[in-house]
């Protein structure tokens, strides 16, 4: 697996690294001005429109410390050509289907890096040299049919899918996470680790198994927003960027 992050990281295979310590450092005064503060940026710097370009975070907002990408097809045509006519036969079919969403992995970066840009926009934030620490961010049209799913309900779940590769086989584990986001109309938080990757029925896993990633996704009218942070990336900068992402969501043409 390649395991740069994102410098580029339209290059890569995103790594599940959170290495189960993602930092808890917020207090209720931290996240008060925290989200001042991104409501501020928002004010002065308004989206031109509602479509994802314009909605997802933008070099602006870049924390400090990190370094911003964007990440379309277009980027690299390498990426393009590889995985514009391959992936899954079928869709994944997920155990039990209504943690579907939670599969948050690097097949899923993929797809959602390669949809057109009319329909979603992907940005990634990298955490100094560390290529294997960042945030990355997606902003999409529409909202989940049915709502989000309920982490309590996906405390251990699956994924199988065929390709030509062969038999994929993907097991997760998800635990809730305790977040408040004003003026997100839904939201939902979770640490979901990959514990098992099989193809044909053989281990592959291999620094990817018991990896966590930070995951914080929701809505705002009628649009998806989608926060995963990896690596060395605190907790409070994953909320930050997730209250940022949601602010900027609230003030088109403000």
């Amino acid at each position: 697996m390649i395991r740069r992050f994102a410098k580029p990281l339209s290059l890569a295979v995103l790594p599940l690294a959170v290495s189960g310590a993602l930092v808890s450092c917020s207090s209720d005064d931290s996240d008060a001005a925290g989200e001042d503060a991104a409501s501020q940026e928002a004010l002065q710097n308004p989206p031109a429109s509602d479509a994802p370009a314009d909605l997802i975070l933008d070099d602006a907002s870049t924390p400090d410390g990190y370094s911003y990408e964007t990440l379309t097809p277009e980027d690299d045509e390498d990426l393009s050509e590889l995985f514009g006519d391959e992936g899954a036969e079928e869709e994944d079919v997920t155990n039990p289907p209504q943690c579907a969403p939670l599969a948050v992995d690097s097949a899923l970066m993929f797809e959602w890096m390669m949809q057109p840009a009319d329909a979603a926009s992907v940005a990634s934030f990298t955490h100094g040299e560390d290529d294997e620490s960042g945030v990355i961010v997606r902003v999409s049209m529409g909202t989940p049919e049915g709502g989000l799913p309920d982490v309590s309900e996906c405390g251990e779940f699956s994924s199988e899918s065929n390709s030509a590769m062969g038999a994929m086989s993907k097991s997760f584990r998800a635990e809730p996470v305790d977040i408040s986001i004003d003026d997100a109309d839904q939201l939902m938080a979770a640490d979901v680790t990959v514990t098992a990757l099989t193809l044909d029925g053989e281990d592959i896993g291999a620094e990817a198994v018991d990896e966590t990633v930070r995951y914080i996704t929701g809505t705002v009218g009628d649009r998806t927003f989608n926060i995963v942070a990896t690596g060395m990336v605190d907790d409070e900068t994953a909320k930050q960027m997730a209250v940022g992402q949601v602010a900027r969501m609230n003030n088109v043409g403000a």
